[in-house]
C-alpha cells in the first residue's frame, strides 16, 4: 500500500509515527491467543514496556516477559478482566420440579 506526499503530510501532522498506520491495520486483523504490541499500548496509555507493566499491575492484569523482553499479555485473561468474556459456565440443565414426588401426595 503506497501514500502520495498529502496522505503522508496527513498522517505525520497527525502525531502518528510513519509506519503506524501499517502496523495497526496488520495487528487488529490478528486473532492471536496473546494481545499484540499496538493493543497494549491502546489498552495502557503507555509504549515503555516497564510503564506497561506498572499499568497492567494496577488493573489486575496479568502479564509476562518473554525472552525478547517483550510482555506477553493473555487475550483472555483481558477480556475476562474487562468484563467482555463471561467466566461463568452456562447452565444446560434446567431445573424442574420432581413430578413424581408431588403425584404421590
Amino acid at each position: 500500500m503506497s501514500l502520495n506526499s498529502a496522505q503522508q503530510d496527513q498522517r505525520c501532522s497527525t502525531g502518528a509515527s510513519p509506519g503506524a498506520h501499517l502496523r495497526k491495520e496488520s495487528d487488529l486483523g490478528s486473532a492471536s491467543m496473546f494481545l499484540t504490541t499496538f493493543e497494549l499500548e491502546q489498552l495502557t496509555g503507555r509504549r515503555r514496556a516497564k510503564a506497561q507493566a506498572r499499568v497492567l499491575l494496577g488493573m489486575g492484569i496479568s502479564h509476562r516477559v518473554n525472552a525478547a523482553g517483550d510482555l506477553v499479555v493473555s487475550r483472555q485473561h483481558v477480556g475476562a478482566i474487562l468484563g467482555a468474556v463471561s467466566t461463568e459456565r452456562s447452565r444446560t440443565r434446567k431445573h424442574e420440579p420432581n413430578w413424581k414426588a408431588l403425584g404421590n401426595a
